[in-house]
């Protein structure tokens, strides 16, 4: 996953495989909104109710929830090719209006983001 905190940006390779790493996303955070390409938009779920986000706002792939700590984890997924894309698109200046919308309801959590790469051979 490319991480994008603050400018500073970095690589770290999967550790874990598929099931464990299925089995970490559902004890530790809850998918609050998906945006895949060609499919429904969901809304945000929050704590009073689903916020409804506009089709035309710029918006991440998935939100996850980590609700022990507080963490609101914005995922973009990419091809190898378009990492440049997902970076501009994690953009605050991108993203603003979706992350106003949802510090409505999660007003005190920690916003991280990420970007997943799908990549044709790990090995390269």
């Amino acid at each position: 996953m490319l991480n994008t905190e603050g400018n500073n940006f970095y690589y770290r390779e999967a550790s874990l495989n598929y099931q464990e790493l299925e089995q970490l996303i559902d004890k530790k955070y809850s998918c609050i909104f998906s945006n895949h390409s060609g499919c429904a938009l969901t809304n945000i779920k929050t704590h009073e109710k689903d916020i409804i986000v506009e089709r035309t706002m710029p918006r991440p792939d998935i939100l996850f929830y980590n609700k022990t700590e507080n963490t609101l984890l914005i995922v973009e997924g990419k091809i190898e090719k378009d990492i440049q894309l997902g970076i501009n698109q994690l953009q605050d200046s991108n993203l603003d209006r979706f992350i106003q919308l949802i510090k409505l309801s999660y007003p005190d959590s920690i916003i991280k983001k990420g970007l997943c790469i799908t990549i044709d051979d790990i090995s390269n």
